[in-house]
């Protein structure tokens, strides 16, 4: 039997810090002293040391029990001062803290050797803290499927608030009816990821949810969640991008089903291109 080739071309980088902790981990982003106002930049890696063919993000530490703890963060790329946005406005509000579990995520974008990544946020608390940490994949580009070089987020409101579009699944297994999810795509892309922050008020049920994004009131792809009455929620579940041809113009749509009675919640779309 012929043997496959070891390859040695697999590397992860991570921003893990020397001592483990159950309380934080990674870097800290901080934002602005006033609400829904992003703050300054912070540093996850100064350069990476070998091109990065995707990378895994952990978000952990905004939940708080009864409290709206809605957030956004930012990932940018480029040298002090002159970030550039590379991923805009992920949901990372009601997420649990290390220990109980945080919101992980796979972004398939290709980030060349040498590049300084930093992240920035915000959120309805003043002054938003949210703990972060990274693992670049270094390898092959073939080995993760497909890659991106960008990413456009729609539904999502940053001015004057921190979420996304409001929608209540269907209740017990009942489906929703589609609902519009941010304005008609801009440009055409190859992979679209859809996230969910809590609840409209400040008592999330312990109930399990399915999420789906389609067009044209057709189901593209589906994630499931999980509330949690301690104000947090888990998923997605797969935590990646589902691969799919979404052309310019096109409108996506949402709608959503509970294992009880549901609650509205914020809903937005990543598109990579």
């Amino acid at each position: 039997m012929l043997a496959l080739p070891r390859q040695n071309t697999v590397q992860l980088l991570s921003n893990l810090p020397a001592t483990p902790s159950t309380g934080a981990y990674g870097t800290r982003a901080t934002g602005s002293a006033s609400t829904n106002t992003k703050g300054s930049w912070t540093q996850v890696n100064a350069s990476l040391p070998f091109d990065s063919y995707g990378f895994w993000i952990a978000i952990a530490g905004t939940a708080t029990s009864g409290t709206l703890t809605d957030a956004l963060l930012d990932i940018g790329i480029g040298g002090s001062g002159s970030e550039v946005v590379l991923v805009p406005d992920l949901l990372a509000g009601w997420a649990g803290t290390p220990t109980q579990g945080p919101r992980q995520l796979w972004i398939p974008i290709f980030i060349p050797k040498d590049t300084r990544v930093a992240v920035r946020c915000q959120g309805q608390t003043a002054p938003e803290t949210i703990d972060v940490m990274f693992f670049f994949r270094g390898g092959r580009p073939d080995m993760r499927g497909e890659l991106f070089s960008g990413c456009d987020a729609y539904g999502v409101t940053s001015s004057g608030a921190s979420t996304g579009v409001s929608h209540t699944p269907g209740i017990t297994g009942a489906e929703s009816s589609w609902a519009s999810l941010g304005s008609a795509l801009s440009r055409d892309y190859g992979a679209v990821l859809l996230l969910v922050q809590g609840a409209a008020s400040t008592t999330e049920n312990a109930i399990a949810y399915h999420f789906e994004v389609g067009i044209s009131s057709t189901t593209l792809a589906e994630w499931y969640w999980m509330g949690n009455t301690g104000e947090y929620l888990v998923g997605p579940v797969p935590p990646e991008a589902a691969s799919l041809s979404l052309p310019s113009g096109s409108q996506l749509q949402v709608r959503a089903e509970a294992s009880g009675t549901s609650q509205a919640h914020d809903v937005a779309a990543y598109c990579f291109y």
